[in-house]
């Protein structure tokens, strides 16, 4: 099943403008996921966790963080590593 992303979705709109300004594999690196991955996002084609990938994009590229239980205040991309 394929969850389609809010087209105005502000995380969204941030990992267009970082893809449009970079390339999708240097975006994908710091989000650690493929290209592929951000392609299929940017398409609306992605058929893993979407919201994982929103998790993502709001932690390495929003700056949005975390109180982490096992580490503390950490940018929420990093906490889903753990």
């Amino acid at each position: 099943m394929i969850i389609e992303p809010k087209k105005d979705s502000d995380w969204l709109t941030v990992l267009r403008e970082q893809c449009s300004r970079s390339s999708q594999a240097a975006i994908g690196k710091r989000l650690n996921y493929s290209a592929t991955v951000v392609n299929q996002v940017l398409k609306g084609a992605y058929k893993g966790d979407l919201s994982a990938v929103q998790r993502a994009v709001e932690g390495a590229l929003m700056g949005l963080t975390v109180d982490c239980p096992v580490v503390g205040e950490l940018p929420r991309n990093r906490c889903l590593e753990f």
